[in-house]
């Protein structure tokens, strides 16, 4: 197994260094997307056209892992819901509000930016690692790498592992059985799946599939290291101030003056969860001052701060205290 695993970790060298490029590609398809309806659907039409799309959905339909969001233009009668992108309201065809939703201007270039961005990049990874499966298959054929007796290379079940690690880290997770009801969830909890993603990344880094794991704990690696140093070097440089206190909720953020910017798009909070319930204690992004946290608050607080705008406006409403514990009044109209 070895030899496989140094050989892999070598070829992998050579991914990595493709990825950058693949995240170009992406920024770059998603700017021409905002402004070009036709680069829109050319971009898709050269995904679903690929012939190893094919794998892609026989995967998606096993397992429920699917990083790609299916483009609002894209929908029509019969196209799963939960297929297109949640950040957006999951736009559709079938639905009056959605429809309508879908076509106001400001949203539907973002939308339009957004997919075909994330998409160009998730299907960039995707045949990349494919492109390394289908190379460790003929070297594992052709007898230059050898596995352990009993055990077999199948591409495909390779591929579902890194399907399902591209979902999470895209935050596009898999609600399995309940895949259906994640429009209807979405009414309740705001991008539920995306904070799924999020939560669920960390079990790749213990994956049993050692090429999963390896590509993981990278990805892992650079995404703190950059951003971490990036936020580090500002504050050494007194661009802005930096919070290193991982108990505060502005963990890691820069802040100039009344500002704050939050690169870690969304990890960031479970850090803090996760801080303060090791801890038992917070503190203050207001004032700086420590507080004890009571433990199953602090789930609750953090469960109550990912529903949807509405239902966390009627439950503010209902209890009389937003989730800070302020008092809410009712009567006051502002």
């Amino acid at each position: 197994m070895a030899s496989v695993d140094n050989s892999f970790l070598r070829q992998s060298k050579v991914l990595a260094t493709g990825h950058p490029l693949i995240g170009f590609k992406g920024h770059t398809a998603s700017w021409k997307a905002m402004f070009s309806q036709k680069s829109t659907e050319a971009e898709w039409e050269l995904i679903i056209r690929d012939p190893d799309f094919q794998i892609y959905e026989e995967i998606r339909i096993k397992t429920g892992a699917d990083p790609l969001r299916v483009p609002a233009f894209a929908t029509k009668k019969g196209t799963a819901q939960w297929r297109t992108a949640e950040e957006y309201g999951f736009p559709t065809v079938e639905r009056a509000i959605p429809r309508i939703t879908a076509k106001i201007p400001w949203i539907k270039l973002s939308e339009r930016a957004f997919s075909t961005g994330t998409n160009k990049i998730a299907w960039g990874v995707w045949k990349s690692q494919l492109r390394l499966a289908r190379r460790m298959s003929e070297k594992i054929a052709s007898g230059q790498m050898k596995l352990p007796e009993g055990e077999a290379f199948d591409i495909v079940r390779e591929m579902a592992d890194h399907q399902k690690f591209l979902a999470d880290a895209i935050q596009r997770a898999s609600l399995g059985r309940l895949q259906g009801l994640a429009p209807v969830m979405g009414g309740l909890f705001f991008a539920l799946r995306s904070k799924l993603g999020r939560f669920f990344f960390p079990r790749h880094l213990i994956s049993s599939n050692s090429r999963v794991r390896a590509e993981a704990w990278r990805d892992f690696i650079l995404m703190n290291v950059f951003w971490g140093g990036l936020m580090l070097l500002g504050d050494w440089l007194d661009l802005w101030e930096t919070e290193k206190d991982p108990r505060n909720a502005e963990f890691m953020s820069a802040r100039i003056g009344k500002i704050r910017i939050d690169p870690w798009a969304g990890y960031r909070q479970f850090v803090v969860l996760y801080a303060r319930l090791v801890t038992g204690t917070g503190i203050s992004s207001v004032t700086g001052a420590e507080y004890e946290v009571n433990k199953l608050g602090a789930l609750q607080n953090f469960i109550r701060g990912s529903l949807a705008p509405l239902p966390g406006i009627l439950l503010d409403f209902w209890t009389g205290r937003n989730f800070l514990g302020q008092v809410v009044e009712i009567t006051n109209a502002k």
